[in-house]
């Protein structure tokens, strides 16, 4: 049993979307039942697949170190370079994250990985 959350909305509704500063300030600093609260609740129940974001300097990052705890989460990342690929997963593994690597700028392979996960062909 899976589900598909979408954290950030979408781009042409300025109502939902992150993308500026401000728009982080308005959706991450909002009363109890907001965002936050909602994903330490999905993080300590749940194994999470983080796409299309760098799980790199992301606001919601230190709730994903709180909340995870005895288990971990998966990202679908481009491999980083040789010299930073160590750093990347050290950085990854303090949040309790395991990279799943692609060819870096081979985003378009990332339809065809998420079929297959969800059992799919396209």
């Amino acid at each position: 049993d899976w589900g598909l959350i979408r954290l950030h909305g979408y781009a042409s509704d300025p109502a939902t979307r992150v993308i500026t500063s401000a728009d982080y300030d308005r959706h991450y600093n909002r009363a109890p039942g907001s965002l936050p609260r909602f994903l330490e609740k999905v993080l300590a129940r749940h194994t999470l697949l983080f796409l299309g974001c760098s799980v790199g300097h992301d606001r919601y990052l230190p709730l994903i170190a709180e909340g995870t705890i005895g288990h971990h989460h998966y990202a679908l990342l481009p491999q980083p370079r040789r010299y930073t690929e160590e750093e990347r997963l050290r950085q990854l593994s303090s949040l309790g994250v395991r990279p799943i690597w692609y060819p870096m700028h081979q985003h378009s392979l990332v339809p065809g990985f998420v079929a297959a996960l969800c059992g799919v062909r396209i």
